[in-house]
């Protein structure tokens, strides 16, 4: 190894020691806040097996896990970025609302009864959550949100749901490799 790439990592190292050395660890989340959390959808994500979206005009997006990581199957047979997809899973498995709606008097009110996004994650026990996710609310900071046959919606900040939805035009392929660089002479 060239003698000014051991220096330079070595520093890297130092400099990641030092930042970890000063920067306290994060702090649980204070409990106002945890109190107001309310779990939506609660499941184990490594035991996700894959999950489909469909949007209300009939586009779909399929992942499914595969032994090498992540596939997309709709709308195209390719191999999913494990990053992106594994991020969205983790947190869609752990949704939380900021409000829940305990008896809301229409459902076609918070866009439910047409759903923009149907989203419905398996996992390794045969088991799946229905997710449906309508209309912002008037703010434009939320979705309203309702999972299975559970009659309460909630009202969920969480960007995950635009990302899903970005899949539409995106879809998380993995990213192509790039060419080998020509060996110096």
């Amino acid at each position: 190894m060239n003698g000014k790439v051991t220096i330079l990592l070595l520093a890297v190292c130092m400099a990641l020691a030092a930042y970890l050395y000063v920067v306290p660890p994060p702090k649980e989340v204070p409990p106002d806040i945890a109190a107001k959390r309310v779990d939506v959808v609660n499941l184990v994500s490594r035991e996700v097996t894959g999950f489909s979206v469909f949007k209300n005009d009939g586009a779909t997006v399929e992942v499914t896990r595969a032994e090498t990581g992540w596939a997309l199957k709709q709308p195209q047979l390719a191999l999913g970025d494990d990053i992106v997809i594994g991020q969205v899973v983790a947190t869609l498995t752990q949704l939380h609302a900021d409000q829940i709606i305990e008896k809301p008097v229409d459902a076609e009110a918070y866009g439910l009864l047409a759903p923009s996004l149907t989203i419905i994650v398996q996992n390794t026990l045969g088991q799946a959550a229905l997710i449906r996710v309508g209309d912002r609310n008037p703010s434009g900071g939320a979705r309203y949100v309702q999972i299975d046959k559970d009659p309460r919606v909630f009202l969920v900040s969480d960007p995950v749901l635009d990302t899903i939805d970005g899949w539409f035009t995106t879809p998380p392929v993995a990213p192509t490799a790039l060419p080998a660089l020509p060996k110096a002479p």
